[in-house]
C-alpha cells in the first residue's frame, strides 16, 4: 500500500507547483469606456499589490493599465514613488463613472506628493501618460 502513495507524490507535487504559479499570476483584463477605447489591465486588489502598483516598471504598453479595486468607497491617495516613467490616473467612482483625472503625474525622489480625488472612488486606472487626453477621456465618461 505505501508504494501506491510514492505514486502519488509527483502529482500532488505538480498540482501544489500549478496552484502557486496560478495564484501569483496577475489577474488580466479588459476595461472599456463606452464608445471610446478599451485598455488591456492588470487588476490589482490585495494592499500589497496595489502598495507597489506600477512602481520599478519601465513601460506600459499604449493599450495597457493597471487597474486599481479598492474594498470600499472612500478617498484613495496615489504617488509617484519608485515610478520611472509618467502617467494618467483616472479616478472612477461604484458605479463605473469617471469621477477625476489627474494628467502627467512625474515620477519622484524621496519626497513624493499624494494625490487624492475629489470624491470618494472604488476603483483607480493607470495608464500612459497622455492617454487620457488621446483617447479623449473627461468625467462622465463610464466603463464597462
Amino acid at each position: 500500500m505505501r508504494k501506491e502513495y510514492w505514486v502519488l507524490l509527483p502529482v500532488l507535487v505538480m498540482f501544489l507547483v500549478v496552484i502557486f504559479l496560478i495564484g501569483n499570476h496577475p489577474q488580466l483584463g479588459s476595461m472599456c469606456i463606452i464608445g471610446k477605447t478599451c485598455f488591456n489591465v492588470e487588476l490589482v486588489s490585495t494592499s500589497e499589490d496595489r502598495e507597489l502598483g506600477l512602481g520599478g516598471r519601465e513601460s506600459l504598453n499604449s493599450d495597457e493599465g493597471m487597474f486599481f479595486v479598492f474594498p470600499l468607497n472612500d478617498y484613495y491617495g496615489f504617488w509617484m514613488k519608485d515610478m520611472l516613467f509618467p502617467i494618467d490616473l483616472i479616478w472612477i467612482n461604484g458605479e463605473g463613472k469617471i469621477v477625476g483625472i489627474e494628467k502627467n503625474m512625474q515620477p519622484c525622489g524621496e519626497s513624493c506628493e499624494v494625490f487624492y480625488p475629489d470624491v470618494e472612488v472604488k476603483y483607480v486606472l493607470e495608464i500612459n501618460s497622455g492617454m487620457a487626453d488621446i483617447h479623449g477621456l473627461v468625467n462622465g465618461d463610464i466603463f464597462q
